[in-house]
């Protein structure tokens, strides 16, 4: 009996995967299998990933099928979204995010574009999708450190961030610059990973705004800080601002004269 629930297990599995790569077959698919509306249509439908050679295109079929006069069916299914620098701000903009009423999260990838993607298409994700609760950007790149700060909090209801690749802020003038704060207000997140490779210049601009906005909000219940660190004193600064509420700490970090000592 156990035998025979592995291999149905995996059937299913190699059905599923056949399928995600393909909006129409999966729409179209009535698989033989009790499990079907139950288990099937919802796992394809959950996640999205358009972060792929393959993922401009079928973001174009996406949001055709979005466009339909008939509501598709796939839509309550529809939880999280990945994507990448391949898609251009108005085919962003073409998708009537407000069907996707289930839609809570996003990934944004850094892929191709030398130095990131323009500030439009940052500004039309938050036009698109305004109502993020979960963000993950720790693989996007930013040009400016004001289009970061701008995206972060044009989110309101924000409460989970993922953020940490910045290598293209350090060649600008506007990532030397002081964060004015009365300009830009941090969500009340409740949890926040925090990659480290980011470099002295994005740390010592960033970081002191981080940690005023985080003791002032005072929400913050779970931090993970990870790779290298070169600033010390702003991660202890960001630590202590954050450590009379915090819940869970997770350190995965270095500083950055040990990585060098180590070469």
């Amino acid at each position: 009996m156990d035998g025979e629930i592995a291999l149905y297990s995996d059937l299913q599995k190699l059905i599923l995967e056949s399928l995600l790569g393909n909006f129409s077959d999966a729409l179209k698919c009535c698989l033989v299998c009790k499990d079907w509306q139950l288990f099937c249509r919802p796992r394809i439908f959950k996640a999205l990933e358009f972060a792929s050679p393959q993922g401009k295109e079928r973001f174009h079929e996406f949001v055709e099928l979005l466009a339909a006069p008939v509501i598709p069916t796939f839509v309550p299914y529809v939880e999280h979204i990945t994507l990448d620098d391949r898609l251009e701000p108005e085919d962003i903009e073409a998708l009537d995010s407000g069907k996707l009423v289930k839609l809570y999260s996003l990934s944004v990838k850094y892929q191709t574009k030398e130095l990131g993607p323009s500030s439009d298409y940052f500004k039309a994700i938050s036009k698109r999708f305004p109502q993020l609760i979960h963000l993950d950007i720790a693989g996007a790149a930013f040009i400016m450190r004001r289009t970061l700060a701008d995206f972060i909090c044009s989110f309101r209801e924000l409460q989970k961030l993922a953020v940490g690749d910045a290598r293209s802020l350090a060649v600008w003038m506007d990532a030397h610059r002081e964060i004015e704060e009365r300009h830009w207000i941090l969500p009340p997140l409740k949890s926040l990973c925090l990659s480290m490779n980011l470099g002295a210049t994005f740390e010592e601009t960033f970081l002191h705004w981080l940690a005023d906005q985080l003791r002032s909000q005072k929400t913050l219940q779970t931090l993970r800080l990870l790779g290298v660190v070169t600033q010390p004193d702003r991660i202890q600064a960001l630590m202590e601002s954050v450590s009379p509420y915090l819940e869970e700490l997770e350190l995965d970090i270095r500083p950055f004269s040990v990585l060098n000592a180590n070469e």
